[in-house]
């Protein structure tokens, strides 16, 4: 959750987050507001977590890599969430057959896409 301008921007962890408490996302809420301070816990699970999820998913991006598949990554190289929702949506018009860590959102929402797997369907980003 994140205050954009006047929006207050939102994205699926705060959606699941809302689903499991709804306190909890009055709390993100004052915090984005500026209302009271972000609150951050260091886990030592949460962190093994996030290390396997990283190994995992560099190792199937290497899989469908090594499969033909052309892979864009778009991982940590934008200043701004507009600058980096363009250039996946740029990806997808050129046909990338893999984009990893795309953006995706409105003025509402906004979240970034581990890995996104093109699909053999047309649609208004093309064939």
């Amino acid at each position: 959750m994140r205050l954009v301008g006047p929006d207050l921007t939102l994205s699926a962890t705060d959606l699941a987050n809302f689903l499991g408490c709804r306190h909890r996302t009055g709390l993100d809420k004052a915090a984005a507001l500026g209302e009271r301070p972000y609150v951050r816990r260091d886990d030592p699970l949460l962190e093994l977590l996030r290390q396997r999820g990283e190994e995992h998913e560099a190792a199937w991006i290497a899989l469908l890599a090594r499969d033909g598949r052309r892979v864009v990554s778009l991982k940590g190289r934008f200043e701004t969430r507009d600058e980096h929702v363009a250039r996946t949506v740029e990806a997808m018009r050129e046909g990338a057959d893999v984009i990893v860590q795309g953006a995706l959102g409105d003025r509402r929402w906004f979240g970034y896409a581990d890995v996104l797997e093109r699909v053999a369907r047309p649609s208004s980003l093309g064939a």
